[in-house]
């Protein structure tokens, strides 16, 4: 290596040297590139890579840096957060509906429809294996969102027209018709909102417009 800095090898690798060692020769940096592989597969890979140098390196310190690197480190713990918000999310909504829906049966009723997207969505993403990432994990805080404001909505009119004296069955139909219909349609613009993502050629964009439409 100190030879190829003294032009041994030729002037290209010369110039490579140049720039991958440091003066003294007691330090060198290897460039290693790759796709777009996600934070899940990054971090075993540069495990696989210090595990190569512990082989052939054995007496060298060896220690990926860069700021792909820190981006892949900080990724890693975000994604942890961001599930972790999803989970307190729910604790923070579910008050909400109370508030909004003033009524037991109605509220019980309302918790399923609330939660279920969530859960759906962690096993489309285990049968469709994409992993859980920022952009990933964002769609399941998101999802509780958009849940819980069309069971507020329908929980609401319901309530309205049991109070004014129908019978439950016939105001859970009415309201169906009127309240259900804008809600649908409202999901079916979202769907194809995020069915736009999919045109994207990075691989967390593709991802989180699938697990978005799927929600």
């Amino acid at each position: 290596a100190l030879g190829a800095r003294r032009g041994a090898a030729g002037p290209a690798v010369e110039a490579l040297a140049t720039s991958l060692l440091s003066p003294s020769g007691d330090r060198s940096a290897v460039i290693v590139r790759v796709a777009d592989i996600g934070t899940a597969r990054s971090l075993p890979f540069v495990e696989r890579l210090r595990a190569a140098a512990r082989d052939t390196m054995p007496h060298a310190a060896v220690e990926p840096v860069g700021q792909w690197w820190l981006a892949q480190q900080g990724m890693n713990r975000l994604s942890f957060d961001v599930m972790l918000s999803a989970v307190t999310a729910l604790l923070v909504i579910l008050p909400i509906m109370w508030f909004a829906i003033r009524d037991p049966r109605l509220f019980l009723a309302a918790i399923p429809p609330t939660i279920l997207p969530v859960i759906a969505t962690l096993g489309f993403m285990g049968l469709a294996h994409i992993t859980v990432r920022i952009g990933t994990a964002m769609i399941l805080a998101i999802a509780l969102g958009l849940a819980a404001d069309d069971t507020v909505h329908l929980s609401v009119r319901i309530r309205d027209r049991v109070r004014s004296g129908c019978d439950p069955s016939s105001a859970v139909s009415a309201t169906m018709l009127r309240t259900g219909r804008p809600c649908s349609f409202s999901s079916y613009v979202l769907i194809g909102g995020f069915g736009s993502m999919l045109a994207s050629s990075l691989l967390a964009l593709r991802a989180m417009g699938l697990i978005a439409m799927f929600t």
